[in-house]
């Protein structure tokens, strides 16, 4: 059986299961089997685990999938769907997230840009939520490898929890990586369009640059805080992520003691890049402010083995698939220099990245 067949049959049947692509790589992973649950019980004798965690993770749930298979490629063989399977109980879809139009967008970040020209919060990431209407022959398989296609460096996934939550998403961040101790994020802060021009070439204002510093300190702080050794920092790098380039810098560093991955990765959640700083004041003005719940948009997720080896990603460039309707979630960061138009503009913009698949 194809993958993509695969994914539209689990999917109309509403079964859990997960998908992923890990980025620079070619073959994809298929988790099947069991369910998922809010309990975090690292299991010896359980190879993989899927994470799936929100924005809030005070309020809503960091969700598990702990599954009876896995399998690796775009033919995943026979087996995995029994045309009798019974339906499972009528579906109820969660809340539909709120629609901020230009009017509101600009009036919130108006708001955040004042309190930042009078040094209340140095930083603030605003997002919104763009609807979009999917057609009579939308299948979630070809939309999983077309993205696989379009964006190589991207960690791409699709799941179902069963449950009503239906997510999609190609993320260009990563939050942590750790493989037999040796670790490894980044600071991914600062956009603009690259306009067909060379990355080499690209220009960086001063917005951006201070926007990208503030993740690069933070996540230094924290990473310290977290008694990591041989912490390395790489240089300032643009990189590209479809139509965009960002500012990039990698740290590089080994894991010691009894912290614990996953550990580091709530620490390091939410990072500046995705909610602002100081991070609890950020964190407050966004829940106050934004008319719609984030849910799992800017949370993180990924997989981690019972040998503490992960990788987990910031969940960017995604969306929520809600009955017949996708909702695409998308943000930027505000600083005290910030224009709403143009932030606006590319909020815009990067809803295309995931439009551009439906076409």
């Amino acid at each position: 059986m194809l993958l993509t067949e695969f994914i539209n049959q689990y999917s109309s049947h509403n079964i859990p299961f997960v998908c992923y692509r890990l980025p620079l790589t070619t073959e994809p992973t298929t988790l099947v089997g069991g369910s998922f649950s809010k309990a975090y019980q690292p299991d010896k004798n359980q190879p993989i685990q899927f994470v799936f965690a929100p924005f809030d993770t005070e309020n809503e749930p960091i969700q598990f999938f702990n599954p009876e298979k896995t399998v690796t490629g775009w033919d995943i063989g026979e087996g995995f769907f029994n045309r009798n399977t019974p339906e499972l109980l009528p579906l109820k879809f969660p809340d539909k997230p709120v629609i901020t139009d230009y009017e509101t967008y600009t009036l919130h970040a108006l708001k955040f840009i004042h309190a930042m020209q009078k040094h209340e919060v140095e930083k603030v990431v605003l997002s919104r939520v763009k609807e979009y209407a999917l057609k009579n022959d939308f299948r979630a398989g070809e939309i999983f490898r077309k993205a696989c296609t379009a964006y190589p460096a991207a960690f791409v996934y699709l799941l179902n929890d069963g449950k009503g939550q239906v997510w999609f998403g190609a993320t260009p961040e990563t939050l942590l990586k750790v493989t037999a101790g040796n670790g490894s994020t980044m600071a991914l802060a600062g956009t603009q369009a690259i306009d067909n021009q060379p990355l080499e070439n690209m220009v960086w204002g001063e917005k951006e640059i201070k926007e990208h510093e503030f993740v690069i300190d933070f996540i230094r702080e924290i990473l310290q805080k977290n008694q990591v050794e041989n912490l390395q920092e790489g240089k300032l790098k643009s990189v590209q992520a479809g139509k965009f380039a960002h500012l990039q810098t990698d740290f590089t560093f080994t894991v010691t003691g009894n912290t614990g991955t996953f550990n580091i990765a709530k620490a390091l959640h939410p990072t500046p890049a995705v909610c602002g700083l100081p991070q609890k004041e950020a964190f407050r003005r966004i829940i106050s402010t934004e008319n719609h719940n984030r849910s799992y948009y800017t949370g993180f997720l990924g997989i981690q083995d019972n040998q503490d080896n992960c990788q987990f990603f910031v969940n960017l460039r995604c969306m929520q698939i809600i009955d017949n309707k996708a909702y695409i979630y998308v943000g930027g960061g505000l600083t005290a220099q910030s224009d709403p138009l143009k932030e606006w503009n590319e909020t815009e913009l990067k809803a295309g990245t995931l439009l551009t698949l439906f076409e």
